[in-house]
């Protein structure tokens, strides 16, 4: 599932967990393994302005659309 209007507060108090940011592909890869174990999968769109003022800000900053974050819950 993708859905990239859903703020990550809002995910997080409906049990969603967020597993992390990845490319596109390795998030695929990700999010099918998930689904095999018996987890709920919803993969959504970096949104820039909820990344911390780190290093990796700016790759993600210049490529947003490249990214994308995991979240699963049983």
């Amino acid at each position: 599932m993708t859905n990239s209007k859903i703020s990550s507060k809002s995910l997080e108090s409906e049990n969603w967990e967020r597993r992390g940011i990845f490319s596109g592909a390795r998030a695929g890869e990700l999010a099918a393994l998930y689904e095999e174990l018996g987890y709920e999968v919803l993969v959504r769109l970096l949104d820039p302005s909820e990344l911390a003022d780190t290093p990796c800000r700016e790759c993600f900053l210049l490529f947003p659309e490249r990214f994308k974050v995991l979240y699963t819950r049983r």
